[in-house]
């Protein structure tokens, strides 16, 4: 049954700019139906201007700001990732460093895991994923200006029963994405040639996997395969049965760092953007079975910063704008023809497909 909330009178009082920026259904329908696309907007980093909004693909109908709406207050937080888990939606932000804990049916706050009482649960968190009742939280850790690096990056462990933090995991690396298959953690460490896997019963490594420099993004696959994306280049393919390395892809159109990957709803083909300086910004696709990359993108198109696919297999594409004023998303088929696009927050990174 679709789950739906209505915003009453003196919210709609207290957020009018709120409202003034949200594409308007010409019925004025003021239901927001949350089963259709979550659209993450990861903000302006000076500005903590971080916000969810909400498309419905049916009404073609975009409705921002929905967070302030359920809660009385923004994110404040620049988005990094935003990821579904249980009953809930867990929101990972730095400026400010938390994870907010929302429910996945109205967006209200469920617990807000930040910084208090003198620890430092977060320091530059980037990524979540969750396993039974805990939750783990990638953090970037302490940037260096002198290396340009971020040192002495941690996994934080949450407890989800009781919303609680319950362990910190260091690592010698900058963790960036994390996957969870098997019972084993799988960590991306950013700057490194590396995936570290850790036991979710007793957090503790197992080994470290060489993938290429600057492990990202990972994913699996229909056949139990992970697919990890690295910012010097390299696609590879591990086999989790054996924590090995079975297939590399090299020389891979990529960006250098913070690269975007999806699967199809079958999980039986890839999508990645590639984000260079300078250059327009490309999206390229390959199923899961070819023995050679590809060589011409199905989109190009400048300032595209997030990319998702939903089961109908219409492509989501964020344009972040510069990060200086709402960003809008375009839709695609699978082949990379537009479609038609619709207004979003700033800089939509990512998506939600429910």
């Amino acid at each position: 049954m679709k789950t739906k909330f209505y915003f009453v009178a003196k919210l709609l009082l207290a957020f009018t700019l709120v409202f003034s920026a949200c594409t308007k259904n010409n019925n004025s329908d003021p239901i927001v139906d949350i089963n259709d696309v979550v659209v993450i907007n990861e903000g302006n980093f000076s500005s903590a201007t971080g916000s969810v909004s909400v498309y419905n693909s049916t009404k073609k109908l975009p409705t921002l700001g929905v967070f302030e709406v359920a809660n009385g207050f923004p994110v404040a937080g620049t988005i990094q990732n935003m990821v579904t888990f249980g009953d809930s939606y867990y929101v990972v932000t730095n400026a400010s460093d938390k994870v907010l804990r929302v429910k996945n049916t109205d967006f209200s706050l469920i617990k807000n895991f930040k910084n208090e009482g003198g620890n430092t649960n977060f320091t530059n968190p980037y990524s979540f994923v969750g396993i039974g009742n805990k939750g783990y939280v990638s953090n970037w850790g302490t940037y260096n200006s002198s290396t340009f690096a971020f040192e002495n990056g941690f996994i934080t462990v949450l407890n989800l029963d009781n919303n609680t933090i319950s362990a910190k995991i260091p690592l010698n690396g900058q963790p960036q994405n994390l996957l969870v298959f098997n019972n084993n953690l799988y960590v991306s460490l950013a700057g490194t040639d590396k995936i570290a896997v850790f036991n979710t019963s007793t957090n503790t490594k197992i080994v470290d996997i060489t993938v290429g420099f600057g492990a990202d993004k990972m994913l699996l696959d229909k056949n139990n395969k992970i697919w990890v994306l690295c910012g010097g280049g390299n696609l590879v393919r591990l086999n989790p049965a054996n924590n090995t390395a079975e297939q590399t892809f090299a020389n891979i159109p990529v960006s250098g760092y913070n690269e975007k990957m999806v699967l199809n709803d079958t999980k039986d083909k890839i999508y990645w953007l590639t984000t260079p300086f300078n250059q327009p910004c490309k999206i390229f696709t390959m199923d899961i079975t070819a023995t050679n990359i590809p060589t011409n993108a199905i989109i190009t198109r400048d300032n595209l910063y997030g990319v998702g696919i939903d089961k109908n297999n219409i492509l989501y594409v964020g344009d972040s704008k510069g990060f200086t004023s709402n960003g809008v998303v375009y839709r695609y088929d699978a082949q990379g023809t537009f479609l038609d696009q619709f207004n979003a927050g700033i800089a939509p990174n990512g998506f939600i497909f429910r």
